[in-house]
Formats: structure tokens, C-alpha cells, sequence
């Protein structure tokens, strides 16, 4: 079974057993973090797997993600601050810290910080222009050998 509620439910009730929450907030890491989804974190932990993307309802729209292991492309309501992470990967060599890796949010520079196993940008964001989805994708200056 899985849990019945987004955080630290319950295993024990048949009607919690979506694998839909596991998914959005597990593999796509999809965290509200204020009530009503006012604001939200997305690291998505994609283990072996080289792409997910899901859509996850909220009261105030749809927030659609698409995650690689280096890349993603977030879709948010204009009216959600979401923090987005990328995972750290030394099997993919594309991410291995903040100080050998550079955080591009829509092509531009942003300052990375460290958050256990991703690397996340410092300011959150919210809706692109006109509604456009953010890419945050990363640049490693140092590779492991």
C-alpha cells in the first residue's frame, strides 16, 4: 500500500492506496510547501530512470514537469513560487556540486545551493512570460573521473 495523504499518512486504508501520490511526489518530487500549493518545491529523484514527466492538480492549476537527469521543464500557475532542484548524479556525471556545476534558469546563470541530493536555484520562480515553462538545466565545469 501506499501512504493515504501527501505527508506521513497512514498504511493502513485501502482508499489510500494511489500510486499517483507516490509517483508526483516521490519520482517527480513535487513538495507543497505552503498551504493551497501557494508555493511548492520540485526535486524530482529519477533513480536509473532518463526521463518522467507527470501533472500534478493543485488549487491553483496545474503544475506539469518534465525531468532528464540534468534538465526540466517546469510548467507553473502564475500564482505559485516553486524552488526547482536537479538531482546530483555521480552515474551521470552531469551534476556533481555546487562549486563544478552552473544552474541555468531559461539560459540564464542562477545562483546554485546545495540541498542533500540535488542542487537547487537559491530564488524561487514562478510562471514563465506568458505562462511559458521554466527550464532550469545544468553545466558542469568539472567532470568526475
Amino acid at each position: 500500500m501506499t501512504r493515504e495523504s501527501w505527508h506521513d499518512g497512514t498504511y493502513s486504508h485501502p482508499w489510500g492506496t494511489s500510486g499517483m501520490v507516490g509517483f508526483f511526489w516521490g519520482i517527480l518530487g513535487v513538495h507543497q510547501t505552503a498551504p493551497g500549493f501557494a508555493s511548492a518545491t520540485i526535486r524530482p529523484k529519477l533513480g536509473s530512470l532518463t526521463h518522467a514527466e507527470g501533472t500534478v492538480p493543485t488549487l491553483r492549476g496545474y503544475i506539469k514537469v518534465k525531468a532528464q537527469p540534468a534538465s526540466m521543464d517546469v510548467e507553473l500557475p502564475c500564482n505559485v513560487d516553486a524552488t526547482l532542484c536537479l538531482p546530483r548524479s555521480s552515474a551521470d556525471k552531469a551534476i556533481a556540486n555546487v562549486e563544478s556545476t552552473t544552474l541555468l534558469l531559461d539560459g540564464v546563470t542562477v545562483t546554485a545551493v546545495q540541498d542533500g541530493n540535488h542542487i537547487c536555484a537559491k530564488q524561487p520562480v514562478t510562471c514563465g512570460v506568458g505562462g511559458a515553462a521554466r527550464r532550469l538545466t545544468s553545466s558542469a565545469r568539472v567532470l568526475f573521473t
